[in-house]
């Protein structure tokens, strides 16, 4: 299940080779060309990424977005924009409806493959890696990577799987500066400074997310981000 994708993009022209191309590197796709229709079967049928166009018809892709991360799992599904809508306000909604990624058209085969196997998750498909470690505690904020859980203080918080990703990076570091840079290649696997914007973004949402917890997730001017920590960094006991 981990490799089944529903696409939804109303044109066939580009709809049904690029199908073809994610088929061809091992996933399962399913595809539809409108809005409602990869709700309802997003609601019956268990996926692992939604991959969606913008401009769909009866429910556009912002609205489908904000529905499959109102979803009942604790772990929202991964949805990734692949819209001819490039604009900067497109990506910027896009990205705070709760996308883990926006890909503007026209993209080849081997670039979406490659990114949506990194929102997919690089574990997936790098089983020989090291493990991290599985629990970490830092300033009130706490996560346990083997339930895929996030705790704010007491209060359990519901994240994307980027958003999961970014705030482990973060406090990995301990408290220490991470470059936009930086956080891009180890959260994103992005190995170049080229969308800083999709960075900020989800450091905004993350902090709303984590109520007054999120003010710790410091933006140092020109340098980067960090998770101000104190004494009571790591008191959160994860049951």
């Amino acid at each position: 299940m981990h490799r089944k994708i529903l696409f939804a993009d109303p044109d066939a022209a580009t709809r049904e080779p690029l199908a073809r191309a994610l088929a061809d590197a091992g996933f399962v796709v399913t595809a539809t060309g409108n809005g409602a229709e990869a709700l309802r079967r997003l609601r019956r049928e268990p996926c692992a990424l939604l991959l969606t166009e913008v401009d769909l018809p009866e429910l556009d892709g912002f609205a489908l977005c904000r529905e499959v991360q109102r979803g009942p799992d604790p772990a929202p599904l991964p949805v990734v924009f692949l819209s001819a809508r490039g604009a900067e306000i497109d990506r910027v909604i896009g990205l705070e409806s709760g996308a883990d990624d926006y890909i503007v058209k026209p993209c080849g085969p081997r670039e979406l493959v490659l990114r949506l196997k990194r929102s997919l998750g690089r574990a997936l498909y790098a089983p020989h890696a090291a493990p991290a470690a599985p629990r970490l505690a830092l300033g009130g904020l706490a996560i346990d990577r083997a339930r895929g859980k996030a705790w704010a203080g007491p209060r359990e918080v519901r994240l994307t799987a980027q958003e999961f990703k970014l705030l482990a990076v973060l406090m990995e570091r301990r408290g220490a500066l991470a470059s936009p840079a930086q956080l891009l290649r180890e959260a994103w696997q992005y190995d170049v400074l080229h969308d800083t914007q999709t960075l900020h973004t989800h450091v905004r949402r993350l902090r709303l997310k984590l109520g007054r917890l999120g003010r710790r997730i410091e933006n140092v001017r020109l340098l980067g981000y960090r998770i101000a920590c104190d004494e009571d960094a790591g008191a959160l006991s994860l049951s």
